[in-house]
């Protein structure tokens, strides 16, 4: 049911109680020639201390064999957010504010327990198929805050120095992990700030012909919002992704922001009320 570099999602029975769950299987070759065993380790880690937060798939065990590692996971089977804005982007505001607000009490109850994603992205973000309520995963390129000892593999040549901040994917990496320089909270929200542009409109924020190119563009140029762009959603974008990661607004500062006005966060719309209410009113901006 997916695909890694390294690693592909299998959809599992268990033979007695009939649970559906999902394993990564994880392929030990694979994984050793680009020198990522660490983040295994890294996963495991972070999916354990975030075991109650509802916004974050739940792990149940691992074990390994000659030539892979296993995880099970629960099974969300709403495909991945990536798949709900891929071509035009979600357009109407109001699914924009049910996704964006999710992510934010997902992050809050993430960040509340030391972790850092450091990879924020549609694709990292499951589905459950009725609700459409979200799922993080994927957090091997990971970081825990309150406890350094446990390290994911960062990025290295053979022999060559780690780069323990240079990690995620390069449309939604900040100056700061490109500099290689940190990573912490305000990571997360410049990719939060990315996720969501893409959820709008449909593509990242930075794109470019090679990775040179996209991080040039994150370290020295504006965003471009092409087309009709609600005016508070932009401005709100634009101040997530400051290049000073100091500058950024916080998670707390985003829930006050005017383009959560009247948004009830303890009492969020279902994703029923918001069909209905889509159904009502063509609203795109």
């Amino acid at each position: 049911i997916g695909e890694g570099n390294f690693s592909e999602i299998l959809k599992a029975t268990h033979r007695v109680s009939k649970k559906v769950t999902a394993i990564k299987r994880i392929n030990k070759f694979k994984l050793s020639k680009v020198r990522k065993e660490q983040d295994i380790n890294m996963e495991k880690h972070c999916l354990g201390k975030l075991k109650d937060c509802k916004y974050v798939i739940d792990i149940y065990y691992s074990f390994q064999d000659e030539l892979n590692y296993y995880i099970n996971f629960e099974y969300v089977s709403g495909g991945e957010l990536w798949e709900l804005c891929k071509i035009f982007g979600l357009i109407s505001i109001s699914k924009v504010k049910f996704f964006f607000a999710q992510l934010i009490l997902a992050l809050e109850e993430i960040h509340g327990m030391g972790i850092v994603h450091r990879d924020i992205k549609p694709e990292n973000i499951l589905l459950m198929p009725d609700t459409r309520m979200i799922k993080f995963v994927d957090f091997g390129t990971a970081r825990d805050l309150l406890d350094p000892s446990v390290k994911g593999s960062g990025n290295s040549a053979k022999g060559k120095r780690v780069y323990d901040h240079f990690v995620g994917t390069p449309n939604f990496m900040p100056p700061e992990a490109i500099h290689n320089k940190g990573s912490n909270e305000k990571t997360d929200i410049w990719a939060l700030g990315g996720t969501v542009y893409h959820i709008f409109s449909g593509f990242p924020p930075l794109l470019g012909a090679s990775e040179y190119i996209i991080f040039k563009k994150a370290l020295e140029e504006e965003l471009i919002f092409e087309g009709n762009w609600n005016s508070d959603l932009k401005e709100l974008i634009q101040k997530m992704m400051k290049k000073d990661s100091e500058e950024r607004i916080s998670l707390a500062e985003i829930k006050k922001d005017k383009f959560f006005q009247n948004c009830d966060f303890e009492n969020l719309k279902t994703w029923e009320e918001i069909q209905k209410e889509n159904t009502k009113i063509e609203e795109i901006v």
